[in-house]
């Protein structure tokens, strides 16, 4: 009897799966999606297809921000992995920043003194060739910067892309980011970005017009900005040169953090007065390294010259020596 019912069981069982599966097949479907489930990089039972990829960057960045001009001006190198079975002829790159640019398309409307003349490319490099700039291998639509490759991008290979980039930042406008009291500053999407590259549409062109979520690859972040001497960042990822940021008294004060619970407070408001907290400097570099098994989709900063800063060791970790620590930070 109980052989007779674990049958029937099977049978249904089988049954009901067939019957999903020819369901599947029938139902209403964008033919993408459906190509994707043939292509086997999607399967019916929600689960990666074994075809399924995700291709990644990882960005080496080098940036000078000037809180006087709000001017911010960089150079990126990225490195971008193909892991897709398709043959890439160009890239797409998102220019966030263009939605301060004028004639724009934007979900709201937006003070004249925040209007810009956008992103400025300056230099593309791919692969060690240069690429003009003013060319029409070059074209950009509504924040999507287009470049057409001087040479393709093959199945599970790498590609070394450089870019060089200035633009200024808003300096009232809050929209995710933005100028605050005139010298504090929250700084998120602001280099040019690799857009997505998915099963499913192939490149993501979709401008950026403010209200929609971001949508992006993983990569590593490993970068520098030159900020005045008298500011302090903050940023995504581990800080790598404490000691030659900070005078003797706060980097002991940051390495007894690292070994308790309590908040140890770093920096309070009459350290702020003292004026002895950065080692003396007309401008200073700091530099951020962010790895976590490369799943890290973004990288963002702020930059102020008042900050108090209290940690402990769940909010700064050490790394390998003294010169890294990881500073949390979400906005």
């Amino acid at each position: 009897m109980l052989k007779k019912l674990l049958f029937c069981s099977v049978i249904i069982f089988s049954g009901v799966n067939s019957f999903s599966q020819i369901t599947m097949n029938k139902l209403f479907m964008q033919k993408e999606l459906r190509q994707a489930y043939k292509n086997k990089t999607r399967s019916y039972d929600g689960k990666p297809g074994k075809n399924y990829f995700v291709n990644r960057t990882d960005y080496k960045i080098n940036a000078e921000f000037n809180p006087k001009t709000r001017l911010l001006s960089g150079t990126e190198t990225m490195t971008y992995t193909n892991n897709s079975a398709d043959t890439l002829k160009q890239m797409y790159f998102n220019l966030y920043q263009d939605i301060f640019k004028k004639g724009n398309a934007r979900d709201w409307d937006i003070g004249a003194v925040d209007i810009t003349d956008g992103v400025k490319i300056k230099k593309i490099v791919f692969n060690g060739k240069l690429i003009k700039v003013n060319s029409d291998a070059v074209s950009n639509r509504q924040s999507i910067l287009r470049i057409k490759l001087p040479e393709n991008i093959n199945p599970e290979t790498s590609a070394k892309i450089e870019i060089s980039w200035e633009f200024t930042f808003p300096g009232t406008v809050p929209i995710r980011m933005g100028t605050y009291e005139k010298d504090n500053f929250m700084i998120a999407y602001w280099y040019p970005k690799v857009t997505v590259y998915d099963d499913i549409v192939g490149w993501n062109t979709h401008g950026h017009t403010g209200n929609q979520e971001f949508y992006n690859d993983f990569g590593n972040f490993d970068v520098s900005i030159t900020v005045p001497g008298d500011y302090q960042l903050w940023a995504t990822g581990i800080l790598q040169n404490i000691t030659s940021l900070y005078t003797d008294k706060y980097i002991k004060r940051f390495e007894k953090s690292e070994k308790t619970d309590d908040v140890v407070h770093i920096i309070s408001a009459e350290d702020r007065k003292s004026g002895d907290i950065m080692k003396k400097s007309e401008k200073i570099r700091i530099s951020y390294m962010e790895i976590q098994i490369g799943t890290n989709p973004g990288f963002c900063f702020c930059n102020e010259p008042n900050v108090l800063l209290g940690c402990n060791k769940y909010s700064i970790r050490q790394a390998k020596s003294f010169n890294k620590c990881r500073l949390q930070t979400d906005f």
